[in-house]
């Protein structure tokens, strides 16, 4: 999806959350070259730019040492056509970071538009009008419960599928994924495994997910969320409205969780 549709997509408010994220978190193409200019054998301009590789810092040490014993003339050759060479690579490198970190922000913009349980935002939005998705295949573990289907923003994840009642000892699972939404009733101490690979109770169309990519458990204390050696790292929106990678396992009480354009909402657990 490119840029600027994306950007069509978004409100003057959220316009105005996109700029100011910009420019606290976008990388400064004059800082960038006074980096190259001043310590461009340090590769310090690649470090701020996120284009830092071991490759590179390896080949400066060695470079280093060898000029201690007059052989490192000829690396310090290399590294400097290297450095010259990014004068003119400079502002494709910063285009390309500040395109990817703007498109990771409207992503983020857009599930909080969403406004999942406890999410500080997307409160104003009205929900989706009534028809019904079509029945889903029974996974094996969970029970699905039917719920209006989820609008696509030009392929970003969003998830507006209002709860329904759920039963003492229950938790819910909504999926919003390809424009489609469905909801599972978890008991406490169930687990599902959410993936794109057949064995999986939850399954994903999203590309970006991997065969068995993440397992969710509801706890008594929340839902136990665990990775599976995913390719693609998800992201938790949890209830306090912070966003970070999934790594290993966390629980959280409720909130979202992101798997490429697929968003999943976790329900807490309803009381006896």
């Amino acid at each position: 999806m490119s840029l600027v549709y994306a950007k069509s997509s978004l409100d003057q408010r959220e316009l105005q959350m996109l700029e100011s994220e910009m420019r606290s978190r976008g990388k400064n193409l004059t800082t960038a070259y006074l980096l190259w200019f001043f310590l461009g054998l340090f590769f310090a301009h690649r470090f701020y730019l996120k284009r830092s590789g071991g490759v590179f810092l390896m080949a400066t040490l060695i470079s280093l040492v060898l000029c201690l014993v007059l052989i490192g003339i000829i690396f310090l050759i290399v590294l400097g056509f290297i450095w010259l060479a990014d004068a003119f690579r400079m502002s494709g490198f910063a285009e390309e970071y500040n395109g990817k970190l703007e498109g990771q922000i409207i992503t983020e913009i857009l599930a909080a538009r969403a406004g999942g349980p406890g999410m500080p935002y997307g409160a104003g939005y009205p929900a989706p009008p009534p028809p019904y998705a079509p029945a889903y295949p029974r996974p094996a573990t969970a029970q699905p419960v039917l719920t209006p289907p989820a609008p696509a923003f030009a392929n970003q994840a969003t998830v507006v599928a209002q709860r329904a009642p759920v039963a003492s000892g229950m938790g819910r699972l909504v999926v919003a994924d390809g424009g489609r939404s469905s909801a599972y009733d978890v008991a406490a101490g169930q687990s599902l495994v959410i993936g794109r690979g057949a064995d999986a109770n939850v399954k994903l169309s999203d590309p970006r997910a991997s065969r068995q990519h993440l397992t969710v458990t509801l706890m008594p204390s929340g839902w136990l969320l665990r990775d599976l050696g995913s390719t693609n790292a998800s992201r938790v929106l949890d209830s306090s409205g912070g966003i970070r990678e999934l790594r290993g396992e966390t629980t959280i009480s409720g909130g979202q969780v992101l798997i490429g354009d697929a968003l999943i909402t976790l329900y807490p657990l309803s009381g006896a």
